[in-house]
């Protein structure tokens, strides 16, 4: 179980992610939940997160550092980029569907589980910082300033929504920054948590793609930076509580009687 979130900035892109793992057995029997790490980075240029399946995570991981390494992104605008992840992705999951297929009478809807992988990768293209999401279809999409958050895997249900509450309040018409980005980002997970501790669990991690002056660089946030935006988001609930509703005598509304005619 893995919640991962994405946050595109004015100045840079935010990934967190959650650190629990569910451990499974073959017949699909979860059995312990333990801390895990969700989120690589890339020869300090390239991050990525992946849901779903660890076997076809490690394929895909091994995908984007072969291309990165090849240069095979040299001189690529974002759709070549996002053309050649997909491809690379797309011949493990046609091998991995056909599989499910071919063993579906032996498995039944088993191994379709196998199959799910939900990707969201922050990379330079052509010295542009892009947030791409790749879902189990192998298609992609590039997340822009129309919607410049994603989250994926199985408490998306919970975190979507508050992102798009937060991106309302605090920033409805721009990118974040990337200081509101780390907050977004770890208030979201820390609320997802929170809300769904039985699939997702702490700690938080962040991962950060920045662009100062000419130089790119990948990086992830310390544990003391983790413990200030904890802190951070702590205050903020506080200061909501603070707030006072109206009482009944203030929000009592007088309508006005119609005039006659």
């Amino acid at each position: 179980m893995t919640l991962i979130v994405g946050v595109k900035c004015n100045n840079g892109i935010v990934i967190g992610a959650d650190s629990a793992s569910t451990n499974t057995t073959s017949t699909g029997q979860q059995t312990a939940m333990q801390p895990t790490k969700k989120l690589d980075i890339i020869d300090d240029n390239i991050i990525v997160g992946i849901s779903g399946s660890v076997g076809l995570a490690q394929f895909f991981k091994e995908e984007v550092e072969k291309l990165w390494k090849n240069n095979a992104f040299s001189n690529k605008g974002v759709e070549e980029a996002r053309i050649k992840i997909t491809g690379a992705f797309r011949t493990h999951l046609i091998r991995e569907a056909k599989f499910a297929q071919d063993s579906s009478n032996m498995l039944g809807r088993l191994h379709e589980q196998e199959i799910i992988s939900h990707t969201l990768i922050a990379m330079p293209v052509k010295k542009n910082l892009v947030l791409l999401e790749f879902p189990a279809t192998g298609s992609s999409e590039e997340k822009k300033e129309a919607m410049p958050t994603v989250a994926i895997g199985c408490a998306q249900p919970i975190a979507d929504p508050f992102l798009y509450f937060l991106r309302r309040v605090f920033w409805p018409d721009r990118l974040p920054s990337l200081v509101e980005g780390k907050i977004a980002a770890y208030w979201a997970l820390d609320y997802s948590i929170k809300a769904s501790p039985a699939n997702v669990g702490f700690p938080v991690k962040i991962a950060i793609l920045e662009k100062k002056g000419s130089d790119i660089k990948a990086y992830e946030l310390p544990k003391e930076e983790l413990t200030y935006l904890g802190n951070i988001v702590d205050e903020a609930e506080k200061y909501l509580k603070r707030y006072e509703a109206p009482s009944a005598e203030e929000d009592r509304i007088e309508i006005p009687k119609p005039e006659k005619k």
